[in-house]
């Protein structure tokens, strides 16, 4: 009867089974590829750069709804509100000067930041002036003016401007009053100013709407006014360009309602009962038309300028020479 007997094999490492039922992920690769037999394809997975603060552990999104306020980088829109506002101080000029023993060659130095230019520069036809690309910018918003419709500060404003600056610098005290005080008049550098801030600031400014005037205009009763913002006192009808208006009593007025305007406040006629405007006649206490003061019996006028009253049941009337010596013979 022979004995059963268990042989043990040496001790090694059970290898893994893998699960049934398991796809195992392949890399297909197309071997009519005419690259080289020895190259090994490879997976780049992008990495995501966030940047932590140290100490801090790992950053959570944030979720940007229409709602919330985001920081922009536009250029901001004027604020009338804030028009006579003292601006920021501008920024001091720069000092430059070559080192000694240098090679004393033409330097060309930027009128904004007092520094010398090398490359390009900006300059203005009719102006000695040169700028760094960069200085060249508006002095309220700061914005660059290389590539902007510019204005330069009005010259009647920066004459004065300069002659506050010199009777400061002569030793005069000057009454500070907004927008002319000392850190506002800065110093004698040009200013230049992109579009909407020139017109914010020294554009004419509608007597109706109190915003700047852009382009033509009416110019009346000592202040300025856009078409359509213009109207009769009476009618409310706005001037159009070429009307004509009547200015009387610190108001405007259409040549319609003027006129209705003065009939209703001129003298009546003592015959028509209508308004006497233009010349007229003052006779027997009122006021009379011309073709309506005429002799009772020829209908006639008074060359002479003699007139004889007649009294008749009806009231008093007037005869000329003629028919009141007509009259006295009969």
């Amino acid at each position: 009867m022979a004995v059963p007997s268990i042989v043990v094999a040496e001790e090694s490492t059970p290898m893994p089974r893998a699960p049934t039922g398991t796809k195992i992920p392949s890399i297909c690769i197309d071997e009519t590829s005419h690259s080289p037999r020895g190259s090994v394809p490879s997976i780049n997975v992008p990495d995501i750069a966030i940047n932590e603060a140290p100490g801090k552990g790992g950053c959570i999104p944030a979720i940007i709804t229409p709602d919330d306020k985001t920081n922009s980088t536009s250029r901001p829109l004027p604020d009338p509100i804030a028009r006579g506002a003292p601006r920021s101080a501008q920024k001091p000029r720069g000092h430059w000067s070559p080192a000694p023993g240098s090679n004393r060659r033409a330097v060309t130095i930027c009128h904004e930041c007092g520094m010398p230019i090398e490359g390009r520069f900006v300059a203005l036809a009719g102006s000695n002036e040169r700028f760094h690309p960069q200085c060249f910018s508006c002095y309220t918003c700061g914005t660059n003016l290389q590539a902007m419709e510019i204005s330069h500060e009005p010259d009647h404003l920066r004459q004065e401007r300069l002659d506050r600056i010199r009777r400061r610098a002569a030793g005069e005290i000057l009454e500070e009053e907004p927008g002319k005080t000392m850190a506002e008049d800065g110093d004698e550098r040009l200013r230049f100013f992109c579009h909407l801030d020139w017109h914010e600031l020294f554009a004419p400014r509608c007597k109706h709407c109190q915003t700047p005037i852009l382009g033509e205009h009416i110019v009346a009763l000592g202040a300025h006014w856009h078409y359509g913002h213009f109207f009769c006192a009476e009618c409310g009808d706005p001037f159009e360009h070429g009307m004509t208006h009547i200015e009387k009593d610190g108001y405007a007025w259409c040549i319609n309602c003027q006129t209705k305007r003065t009939e209703r406040r001129a003298p009546k006629c003592r015959k028509c009962r209508t308004a006497v405007i233009g010349q007229y006649i003052q006779a027997l206490g009122g006021e009379w038309h011309e073709h309506c003061f005429r002799c009772a019996e020829c209908h006639g006028g008074f060359d002479d300028g003699q007139i004889f009253t007649k009294h008749v049941p009806e009231g008093t009337i007037v005869l000329c020479t003629g028919c009141r010596a007509m009259e006295l013979k009969a």
